[in-house]
C-alpha cells in the first residue's frame, strides 16, 4: 500500500513523460521511488584520482524483483 501512494503521481510508461516528472520532482520523491525499484547498487573502485564526474560503468545496480 505505501509502495502504491509513492508511484501514485508517476505518468504513463512514456520516456519523455517519465523523465520531465523526475526533472520536476523534489529529492526525497525521487528516493521514494528508487528505493522501490533498487535493491542495491554497488560502485566500483576506480584508478584516476580527482573528480572526473560519475563514470556509470562503474556502477552495478541491482533491482528488485518483488
Amino acid at each position: 500500500m505505501a509502495q502504491r501512494e509513492v508511484l501514485i503521481d508517476l505518468p504513463e510508461p512514456s520516456a519523455d513523460d517519465i523523465v520531465k516528472w523526475w526533472e520536476e520532482a523534489d529529492k526525497r520523491r525521487r528516493r521514494d521511488v528508487v528505493s522501490i525499484v533498487v535493491d542495491h547498487l554497488t560502485v566500483k573502485p576506480t584508478d584516476r584520482r580527482g573528480r572526473d564526474g560519475l563514470d556509470p560503468h562503474r556502477v552495478d545496480y541491482v533491482w528488485k524483483t518483488q
